[in-house]
């Protein structure tokens, strides 16, 4: 009896279980589809030279979200809203958001919905992100207790470089930025492996700014149109000013450095600081990082190409 007890529990428990994952998928799929919905209700043809790719999943969107840990009143940056997927559910937890649409259509939709649901917390900028001025401007912090702001965006693959350039930076004015990017690039950029064919001048700069961290992969069906590659969430936590690491020069200096060493990656690194130092610059600063004559770019550290740029510095001046 007794076992016929437990055999019924546990079919009646199994059945339960079964219900709930049934509830469950509905909930996901009319959440999906309202997310589907949003796209088609703007009648706008992807236009895959701005890279659009308009996130569908409910799921991602959520995760997205909290991933930036987004609480009532914080402000937000976001960039190619698109269809306002991502805005909205930001929006409906409390986000302040500033977005910057390029596409003229979009833009004028999300005027007419979101703009007007959420007028005094959604605040729209035509334009191109990459050469709008007032960025600083609209994330100006009061105080140094200002909150820093986030950021939270699905942006288009061709710009992710140019886009990092400009915000990672910015360390100042924001604490957090999460970001839709193609699968191959951001395992390259999250990893601080150097050493690995991957390591590039790039990883210097990423890992120089912020403390990169991959959040979840991310599957084509999950965009309208699907991309042609594969996608994942991925995170940067922007270094305040006084946590980065000391440059005898500016920061533009620096990279530029970082670039002429991996003019030629494939080569020795000595070959390449030939272009900016003498022989008996690299043989001291190959003494003081303690390595050997055949290291290649993709070998030292980011703070080794700290070490390496201040010593050149040093010795030039």
């Amino acid at each position: 009896e007794c076992k016929t007890a437990i055999s019924s529990a546990n079919k009646k428990r199994a059945k339960r279980e079964r219900e709930d994952a049934r509830r469950e998928a509905r909930k996901v799929s009319r959440e999906d589809g309202a997310l589907r919905g949003r796209v088609e209700d703007a009648e706008h043809e992807a236009r895959r030279w701005l890279g659009q790719h308009f996130l569908v999943d409910a799921s991602v969107v959520t995760d997205a979200v909290e991933a930036a840990r987004l609480g009532a009143g914080e402000r937000v940056l976001e960039i190619g809203p698109g269809t306002g997927n991502l805005t909205n559910e930001m929006l409906k937890r409390g986000a302040r958001v500033l977005a910057v649409e390029k596409d003229r259509n979009l833009a004028e939709k999300l005027r007419e919905g979101l703009c007007v649901e959420y007028k005094d917390a959604f605040e729209l900028v035509e334009g191109d992100f990459l050469k709008w001025d007032g960025l600083a401007t609209a994330f100006e912090r009061a105080t140094p207790e200002t909150p820093r702001a986030k950021v939270v965006a699905n942006i288009p693959y061709n710009i992710t470089t140019d886009v990092l350039k400009v915000l990672l930076p910015m360390g100042d004015t924001f604490e957090d930025m999460i970001f839709m990017f193609q699968e191959e690039v951001a395992q390259r950029l999250v990893r601080d492996d150097a050493g690995g064919g991957d390591y590039r001048a790039m990883s210097v700069r990423v890992h120089y700014y912020s403390k990169p961290y991959y959040i979840r992969p991310v599957l084509r069906d999950c965009f309208m149109p699907p991309p042609n590659v594969e996608s994942c969430l991925i995170g940067f936590k922007p270094k305040e000013p006084h946590e980065l690491l000391p440059l005898n020069g500016t920061d533009k200096q620096f990279f530029t450095f970082v670039q002429a060493c991996f003019a030629q990656k494939r080569k020795m690194l000595r070959n390449n600081l030939k272009a900016v130092c003498d022989e008996a610059t690299m043989d001291g600063a190959f003494a003081l990082l303690d390595r050997g004559l055949k290291v290649r770019p993709q070998e030292l550290t980011m703070e080794e190409y700290v070490k390496l740029f201040n010593f050149v510095r040093d010795r030039e001046t």
